[in-house]
């Protein structure tokens, strides 16, 4: 089953937004996204995986299994959207090493167990970032920690203002945004979302909005009225008895020309085969770019 949905929307001229800040790791990571230039192909496949949770008692090589799956596949980049530790930058050579046998670049983005349950310092930088690719204008945001180790986290001032600032120069470009909690929930929201964008929906094209958190698979269209979808993405480690390990999904993005296709399949790695998300086999969505 397929979801499908275009938006008549007026398109502007595609700006590209400098991002703040670019992925650095250490030297071993050799292949860590760059980010900030539009990319030119018309036709770009992102793995997008959720919540490995390194550290976590019972973590065995998830996201190395899972590695070692998408390489066989047809991908460009992978993003991993937040909780990659459990409170501990002692595991973070273990995620270099893991996510370094991936063939091509990747990023991330920080969630709220991404803080040291010593320190609460970051584990790594708060990351945010955008980039345009096939007509589609991404948005990739950090949670940063609000109280030190209280698990609470929020957009700081400087990254809701980038946020903010990034919709304001082009809000017309069919735009996708990435986030560890999800921006309607009754729970753990994302601050800008509650703060200032659910009022002010209507000034910008949000067409998909991709979160983890939950480490289930939900997929909601046009989500309480907003005008977007929302999808919650599976989870690479298996941090609870009811939910499965090395679960996560491969979104291709593709210019059309008039419009951009995104679709999105979801699969599991140990067995290297395509999975049922919430009742659907493939998430499609459409919208007019040109």
């Amino acid at each position: 089953m397929n979801i499908t949905r275009r938006k008549f929307l007026k398109t502007g001229a595609l700006v590209a937004a400098a991002a703040p800040f670019s992925p650095m790791l250490t030297a071993a990571s050799s292949n860590v996204y760059r980010s900030g230039n539009p990319d030119t192909r018309q036709s770009i496949t992102w793995w997008v995986l959720a919540d490995p949770h390194v550290g976590y008692p019972g973590y065995r090589e998830n996201i190395l299994t899972s590695v070692r799956d998408v390489n066989n596949l047809d991908v460009d980049y992978a993003i991993v959207i937040g909780d990659l530790f459990e409170d501990d930058r002692a595991f973070l050579g273990q995620l270099e090493s893991e996510m370094n046998e991936f063939k091509h670049e990747w990023t991330y983005i920080l969630g709220n167990h991404d803080y040291d349950k010593n320190t609460g310092a970051p584990v790594l930088p708060a990351t945010y970032f955008t980039r345009k690719t096939a007509g589609i204008r991404i948005i990739a945001l950090s949670d940063e920690m609000l109280e030190n180790h209280s698990h609470r986290t929020e957009l700081g001032k400087n990254q809701d203002q980038w946020f903010r600032d990034v919709l304001n120069e082009d809000p017309d470009i069919p735009t996708l945004v990435f986030t560890h909690h999800c921006p309607v929930t009754s729970h753990r929201s994302v601050s800008s979302f509650d703060d200032w964008l659910s009022n002010e929906m209507a000034n910008y094209n949000i067409v998909l909005w991709i979160v983890d958190h939950a480490h289930r698979w939900k997929i909601d269209k046009n989500i309480d009225s907003y005008g977007f979808d929302r999808i919650k993405v599976g989870s690479i480690c298996e941090k609870y008895g009811d939910r499965r390990p090395c679960e996560s999904a491969l979104l291709k993005i593709e210019d059309q020309g008039e419009y951009t296709r995104l679709n999105m399949r979801f699969r599991n790695h140990e067995d290297r085969r395509w999975l049922m998300a919430d009742g659907y086999d493939n998430y499609e969505l459409e919208v007019k770019t040109g």
